[in-house]
């Protein structure tokens, strides 16, 4: 399942610790980055640099969903009528071709707020780029693709050994089924990841939405994981609902397990390792800002440009406060979300 990938999306500190200033300029940020890790190496696409140990295939991979991510988002920014404009510089990924290269880069720049072992990408408000490594490293693609060379083993012992040889070719295409099936997870995997990743990037250094540093979790994780898709070559976003994320979230409410819609938007922060209750906040928030963005486009707009910004009160406008200005009554209009949603 894509979401079962888990990224830190929370607000870092707000400066860095290490003298680099937070008005340094992509150059600056690059020329830091191999300061700390000079095997990375150093490739451009029209609107990205991105720092890499990995090979030529992944990265080529890697540089075209990153593109295309910025298109999809341009165009999701002109359908809910606010203007993203362009950075005035590249924007910064680094991916690692293992884990744990990434974790000890992530360790070095993030120090108390270092990813864990079972993060597989992040985006670093701190110096505005983007961390990941190649999820095949990752610990159940990884024993996956131990079982299957075990099992090629035997099948070539068998062979050896005088087997049936109508029952080894059987077999062999079995594995190589397999593989190639693994082989697609790895694709679908790096494909949500950088998605997801590069989108908190996107809001993060536009200005398109004014209040954006100060938005709670859950809306964050909503733009993210909405764009989720393991197939870039089609239009993805808010508007266009992936297959395998939109059965996690019918799953969820089939099983009426989604959170009471108060308590959704009331959700500042999230425990990373809480696995279950972060993915029903990542599925359902996700569904949330896609029926609202078919169903209630002109109040999706607002809310999104007017959370976290200062009202005439001098207060910040919260979540939960604008949405029942916009919608109504938030138990009632969660009645009405979630009756749509079943038929």
């Amino acid at each position: 399942m894509l979401l079962q990938t888990l990224m830190i999306t929370t607000a870092l500190a707000a400066a860095p610790h290490d003298g680099l200033m937070t008005e340094a300029t992509t150059a600056d940020r690059v020329a830091y980055v191999q300061s700390l890790m000079p095997d990375l190496n150093r490739h451009a696409s029209s609107r990205y640099i991105i720092l890499s140990d990995s090979d030529r295939e992944l990265i080529t991979e890697a540089q075209n969903t990153l593109e295309e991510t910025r298109r999809q988002y341009d165009r999701w920014c002109r359908a809910v009528d606010v203007k993203a404009p362009r950075p005035d510089q590249r924007l910064i990924s680094i991916v690692f071709h293992d884990r744990e290269s990434f974790l000890e880069f992530a360790k070095q720049t993030e120090v108390d707020n270092a990813p864990t072992h079972h993060i597989e990408g992040y985006f670093s408000p701190r110096y505005e780029w983007l961390g990941l490594f190649n999820p095949a490293d990752a610990d159940d693609l990884s024993r996956a693709d131990d079982r299957l060379a075990e099992a090629w083993a035997e099948v070539d012992r068998a062979a050896e050994q005088g087997a049936d040889p109508q029952a080894v070719a059987k077999a062999r295409q079995q594995l190589a089924d397999a593989g190639a099936e693994l082989q697609e997870a790895e694709r679908a995997r790096r494909a949500a990841v950088i998605i997801h990743e590069a989108v908190h990037q996107l809001v993060h250094v536009s200005t398109a939405f004014p209040g954006r540093h100060r938005w709670p979790v859950w809306l964050h994780e909503a733009i993210a994981v909405s764009f989720e898709t393991d197939n870039r070559r089609r239009p993805f976003g808010p508007d266009r609902t992936d297959a395998r994320r939109r059965a996690a979230f019918e799953t969820y409410l089939e099983a009426e397990e989604l959170l009471p819609l108060k308590e959704l938007v009331a959700t500042e922060s999230l425990q990373y390792d809480e696995g279950k209750r972060t993915n029903i906040i990542y599925c359902q928030s996700a569904a949330l800002l896609s029926w609202m963005h078919l169903k209630r486009r002109a109040e999706l707009s607002n809310l999104l440009q007017t959370v976290g910004t200062t009202g005439k009160d001098g207060q910040v406008i919260s979540a939960p406060k604008r949405m029942a200005e916009l919608l109504g009554p938030l138990d009632q209009f969660e009645r009405r979300w979630l009756n749509d949603e079943h038929r």
